[in-house]
């Protein structure tokens, strides 16, 4: 079992990888980081690897962070949402966390598409968490 995140490096990111340690360490189980492979705005593709997402942890200041074992996934073969539900799904998750972002009065009418795959077709419990939510 494990706890699958949703990862890139953004506000929402952070705060899914946040809540995302919290549920391994509460639950005692590993965490898979699906870090989707994006474009940047200079026209480069990026993702994060095992280190970036390590020192992201260790940024978090939680007890006990650094020694949940973690794997970091990434693909740019696939649609986001289909690429997170894989990575669930291979890994046996419990939970998959994902962050949204904060949206406006009619933004809020819409889940992001990667986000509504996740919720509809993810066969575990899924987390979602806004970027700068209070504890």
């Amino acid at each position: 079992m494990s706890v699958v995140v949703a990862y890139m490096p953004s506000p929402q990111g952070r705060a899914a990888l946040a809540a995302a340690v919290k549920e391994a360490l509460a639950r005692k189980t590993d965490l898979v980081v699906a870090a989707h492979v994006y474009l940047s705005d200079d026209g480069t593709f990026v993702s994060s690897d095992e280190a970036h997402v390590k020192e992201e942890i260790a940024s978090l200041a939680l007890a006990g962070a650094q020694e949940v074992p973690l794997r970091v996934v990434s693909s740019l073969e696939e649609d986001a949402g289909e690429f997170i539900v894989r990575v669930a799904q291979s890994s046996d998750a419990e939970r998959i966390v994902i962050g949204l972002r904060r949206k406006s009065r009619i933004g809020k009418l819409s889940l992001g598409a990667a986000a509504q795959r996740v919720i509809v077709e993810g066969t575990c419990p899924v987390l979602a968490v806004k970027d700068g939510a209070p504890e």
